[in-house]
């Protein structure tokens, strides 16, 4: 599992869209592509979510109004990997 990023603040009206680029990092073994992903949120409602063989998007929208929360990524590849990508945000309402 790759430790949660600080994605930065969110206003509790928001709806924001969410790219998980798994090319750009160095975790896709060259030739291996993306075969499922599931989102999940804790704290934020994900619509949207889709993928194709390098990257996973979404969009997130918070469903309190204060406080952290977070978005995780499973990722399955055609080579059989798999791994959890966690990101967070902080809600604020001011």
């Amino acid at each position: 599992m790759i430790t949660a990023a600080h994605m930065g603040w969110l206003d509790p009206q928001a709806k924001r869209p969410v790219t998980l680029d798994l090319g750009a990092r160095p975790w896709l073994r060259t030739g291996d592509t993306v075969l499922s992903a599931t989102v999940t949120g804790d704290g934020v409602n994900v619509t949207g979510d889709n993928h194709d063989d390098t990257t996973v998007s979404f969009f997130v929208s918070p469903s309190v109004t204060s406080g952290k929360v977070s978005a995780t990524v499973h990722v399955v590849t055609t080579d059989g990997e798999e791994d959890d990508f966690t990101m967070e945000w902080t809600v604020n309402n001011t």
